[in-house]
C-alpha cells in the first residue's frame, strides 16, 4: 500500500481518537482492498488492534453467507492499521508483545504509526514483528500476581 493511501486512511482513523477512554489514544482498523472495514478504539483493558480483530471475528461467525469457521481458524488476510494520534500528530503505536502474540497466527500484515516525521508509518508482516514492550495494564497485573 502506498504511503499517501496509508496517510489518507490514518487521517480518517484519527477522527475516532475521541472515542478512546484511555490516556493513550489508539485506534485500529481492518483494511480490505484499500477500504476501512472495522474501526475500534482502545478501552481500559482492551487494545484497539485486538478489539478490531474481535469485531471482524464476530462478523465472520454471524455472517449467513459464510460457512461457520471455528474461532481459532479464522485468518485475516487483510491488513491491520493501528495509529496513535495526539495533539495533531501521529505517535508510536507499535503493538505490544501481548497483541502481537494474540494476532500473529491470524493477521497477515500490520501498519502502525511511528511518531517519526520522516518515516511516519511502518508496514510489516505480523509473523515477523517483534516487540518486548508490555502495556501498563499487563505490567500491573503481573506485578500483583508475582508480588504475592
Amino acid at each position: 500500500m502506498k504511503l499517501n493511501k496509508i496517510v489518507k486512511l490514518a487521517s480518517i482513523l484519527s477522527r475516532f481518537v475521541e472515542k478512546s477512554t484511555t490516556q493513550k489514544k489508539h485506534v485500529a482498523a481492518i483494511i480490505e482492498n484499500g477500504k476501512i472495514q472495522y474501526i475500534r478504539s482502545n478501552a481500559p483493558g482492551v487494545h484497539a488492534e485486538y478489539s478490531s480483530y474481535l469485531s471482524y471475528i464476530s462478523y465472520q461467525l454471524k455472517c449467513k453467507n459464510c460457512k461457520y469457521k471455528p474461532y481459532k481458524n479464522i485468518k485475516i488476510s487483510k491488513t491491520l492499521l493501528v495509529i496513535r494520534y495526539e495533539n495533531g500528530l501521529f505517535k508510536n503505536s507499535k503493538p505490544c508483545k501481548e497483541c502481537i502474540e494474540k494476532l500473529r497466527c491470524n493477521v497477515k500484515k500490520i501498519i502502525y504509526s511511528t511518531g517519526d516525521q520522516t518515516n511516519p508509518f511502518i508496514c510489516e508482516k505480523l509473523s515477523e514483528l517483534e516487540n518486548s514492550w508490555q502495556s501498563n495494564l499487563v505490567k500491573k497485573v503481573k506485578d500483583r500476581v508475582y508480588s504475592k
